[in-house]
């Protein structure tokens, strides 16, 4: 009996070790930065709960949806904290979940897993939230700490930046043309102090950006004609990249900048910054026909 229990133990062993190896080593492998490679969808029907997106790069999309609202928070996550939740994936035992076949009770939320890792096959997963199943509760668990994790790394991003503008040696409103045509050209600049800081600070750590309406989420041009360039009180600088057609603010402090969508009310805000600069903000149609100037004059 003890022969057979132990050849049972290494059985399974090594029934664990050929579905979590190939996971790990392919996981490693290069994946288009932009695709999802882990969702989950904790829904009760359409309209409460919450859906969380991870893409291949590390930009995480929870949106959290009530009777009466939609939000949305973004965050970038660490190369650590991606790779740290990589490898728990296959030891949360995900991989040999199964989901006990029932009926829901009314009102019970069935909650999804959807995991498309780099040359893995994809892998979808289901459980009634009145089971108990640790294999599928440990990934579960770690999701849903991610998903809270983003509105406090949000606040805390924010609130560091509005500090920075309000600290800094030196504050430089931009307008721009040519942005992705790597040929950037500045086309007028103002110096800034004041009352204009503090407007800039309150606008950056106000809830327009900290948490916004997922409908301003539906522009997807990012063809920004405004910044401002930070001098920091270590004489470093960088800049914070103002998209008004698709409501969108970078902090360019790193070549993957933290990129946080704004409201309309914040959009209100920052084009009464900009006139108030006497910097204009023309319409698409008018920067599109500087760029063609420019080209012309380049031939």
């Amino acid at each position: 009996m003890r022969v057979l229990m132990n050849r049972t133990a290494i059985a399974f062993f090594w029934l664990n070790v050929s579905l979590i190896a190939p996971l790990i080593s392919r996981a490693a492998d290069p994946a288009p930065k932009d695709s999802v490679v882990v969702r989950l969808d904790d829904m009760r029907d359409f309209s409460q709960g919450q859906t969380l997106e991870l893409r291949a790069d590390g930009g995480l999309c929870v949106r959290t949806i009530s009777e009466d609202n939609e939000r949305v928070n973004r965050i970038k996550l660490s190369s650590g904290r991606l790779k740290s939740l990589f490898a728990f994936i296959p030891a949360s035992g995900i991989l040999v979940y199964r989901e006990r076949e029932r009926s829901g009770e009314p009102n019970e939320v069935h909650t999804k897993i959807t995991l498309t890792l780099p040359k893995q096959d994809k892998l979808v997963v289901q459980k009634w939230a009145n089971d108990r199943a640790p294999q599928f509760d440990k990934l579960y668990e770690r999701l849903l700490e991610l998903a809270k994790s983003t509105v406090k790394e949000r606040t805390r991003i924010l609130t560091k930046q509005a500090e920075v503008i309000r600290t800094a040696r030196k504050v430089v409103a931009e307008e721009f043309a040519g942005y992705h045509r790597d040929r950037r050209r500045t086309l007028n600049t103002s110096a800034m102090g004041g009352p204009d800081l503090d407007d800039l600070a309150n606008i950056v750590k106000g809830p327009e950006l900290a948490e916004q309406p997922a409908i301003e989420e539906q522009y997807g041009c990012f063809d920004p004609h405004h910044s401002f360039l930070v001098t920091n009180r270590d004489g470093k600088s960088y800049r914070i990249v103002v998209c008004l057609g698709c409501h969108r603010i970078v902090f360019q402090r790193r070549q993957d900048g933290a990129s946080f969508p704004f409201t309309g009310a914040a959009r209100g805000r920052l084009r009464a910054l900009f006139q108030r600069l006497n910097l204009p903000t023309r319409t698409s149609e008018e920067y599109s026909r500087l760029d063609f100037d420019e080209r012309q004059r380049a031939k």
